[in-house]
């Protein structure tokens, strides 16, 4: 049986749009959600070009917590689009995100996963009995 693959950091990944309301729980709860010894996480935001203080409210966390990473698109270009920007600026080993626009494990391009079915499909959170 091979080893079980070792994760050093969970990149959790969050699409944001027009949360100016909500991102500051949404954010306190993923830091303060405990992790496995050893492993380390960040929080990859991606302002989808929200019309409101998303943007602004993301900085602030970003400020005060450095494991929350910040990127912000000029337009709403979608929730696919802003995970796939994500993906593109994530530096973990292990990924969280809720994307259903996620479809296939070349979706993730470079990040590493744990030995995935080529071109197969992505894992769901469903399970088989």
């Amino acid at each position: 049986m091979p080893p079980l693959p070792v994760f050093h950091k969970l990149s959790v990944l969050v699409a944001a749009y027009n949360e100016e309301e909500t991102l500051t729980a949404c954010l306190e709860a993923i830091l303060a959600a405990p992790l496995p010894g050893g492993l380390q996480r960040e929080i990859v935001v991606v302002n989808d070009g929200s019309r409101d203080r998303t943007w602004e409210v993301a900085q602030e966390l970003a400020a005060k917590h450095p494991e929350v990473r910040i990127f912000s698109q000029s337009q709403n270009m979608g929730k696919g689009a802003a995970i796939r920007r994500a993906i593109q600026e994530m530096t973990g080993d292990l990924v969280y995100c809720d994307a259903v626009e996620i479809k296939t494990w070349s979706d993730f391009g470079h990040a590493a996963m744990p030995s995935p079915p080529p071109s197969g499909p992505a894992p769901t959170s469903s399970s088989s009995p």
